[in-house]
C-alpha cells in the first residue's frame, strides 16, 4: 500500500476542526491526546487528520514545527492500520492529534503511540456502526 499523506486526508476546514475540539471524544495515549468525530462526506470518505502542538507549551515555531513533521511522519507510516476498515464506509471519521508532552520526544516514542491509538480507533469503529456526531 502506498503511504503517501495527500491533500485530501488532511482536514482543513476551521469549522470541522472546531467541531473536532469541542464535540469529539477523546483519550489519551501519551505523548498524544487524540480526539474522534465522524461526518457526513462532502467530496471524501474515509480518515481526515490534523496534527497540533501547543505553542504553550513549545514556544519556538522550529519546535513545534520538529513534532508536526514527526506526527505525520509516524501516521503517514502506519495509516493502513485504519486505512483498509474505513475507506469502505459512507462516513467521513476526523481524527485530530494533540501533542501533550511538555518535552521533545524521539520518533520512536511518538511512533508508538500512534500505532497503540490506529489500533484503538481501528477496534473502536470495527465492531460499532459508524453514526454522524
Amino acid at each position: 500500500m502506498r503511504t503517501n499523506f495527500r491533500k485530501y486526508e488532511r482536514l482543513c476546514s476551521k469549522k470541522y476542526i472546531e467541531n473536532l475540539f469541542k464535540k469529539g471524544e477523546s483519550f489519551v495515549v501519551y505523548p498524544l491526546r487524540i480526539y474522534l468525530t465522524t461526518a457526513h462526506p462532502v467530496a471524501y470518505t474515509g480518515v481526515q487528520v490534523v496534527f497540533a502542538v501547543p505553542q504553550r507549551n513549545f514556544r519556538k515555531a522550529t519546535q513545534r514545527n520538529l513534532l508536526r513533521r514527526r506526527l505525520r511522519e509516524s501516521y503517514r507510516n502506519n495509516k493502513q492500520i485504519i486505512s483498509n476498515l474505513l475507506y469502505s464506509t459512507h462516513f467521513t471519521i476526523h481524527i485530530g492529534f494533540l501533542y501533550i508532552a511538555k518535552e521533545i520526544e524521539n520518533y520512536s516514542s511518538i511512533e508508538e503511540a500512534m500505532i497503540k491509538s490506529l489500533q484503538l480507533i481501528a477496534e473502536k469503529y470495527k465492531n460499532s456502526p459508524i453514526e454522524e456526531k
